[in-house]
């Protein structure tokens, strides 16, 4: 969309020039899933927004629209994703030292999805799934090193 958009094109012409593109299972998606009700819908959708002087303005935004339709379909909704997320990240475990680049690769992947990944009980829930005395270890090697911030972490 960037280039068509430095290219001067409008957002219905972007999203032509998108759907001209699409081969394979996007193109048989465009032809046959969608009818010719919902490319209109989505090839002549405006927002309205306020300018800076503070009054309504429509604008296309056939190109983004096509962009999350496409994402919807193809990927789903991420919001109804978060609780099968969350789920897999409670009961995720670590079995045996040998499995740590799965469990660190998987873990990492679920909590990067989800809008509270950026908290500290994150990381004291991977901990947690290692295995026992290996994670023992990795605590007390951190409350060594940072006893004050530690101490709150597990017993």
């Amino acid at each position: 969309m960037t280039a068509y958009r430095t290219k001067g094109l409008d957002s219905k012409t972007q999203a032509i020039a998108i759907i001209n593109g699409f081969q394979g299972q996007l193109k048989y998606w465009w032809d046959n899933f969608l009818t010719e009700e919902e490319h209109n819908i989505i090839l002549e959708f405006k927002r309205v927004t306020r300018n800076s002087n503070g009054i309504e303005v429509e604008e296309s935004t056939a190109a983004a629209l096509l962009i999350h339709t496409i994402t919807l379909h193809f990927l789903g909704n991420p919001k109804e994703d978060q609780a099968s997320v969350k789920s897999i990240l409670i009961n995720l475990r670590c079995p045996m030292l040998s499995d740590y680049r799965w469990y660190k690769d998987v873990f990492l992947t679920n909590v990067l999805k989800r809008e509270d990944g950026h908290q500290q009980f994150w990381k004291e829930h991977f901990v947690v799934g290692l295995p026992r005395l290996f994670g023992e270890r990795i605590l007390n090697r951190l409350r060594q090193i940072l006893p004050q911030m530690i101490s709150p972490l597990i017993p």
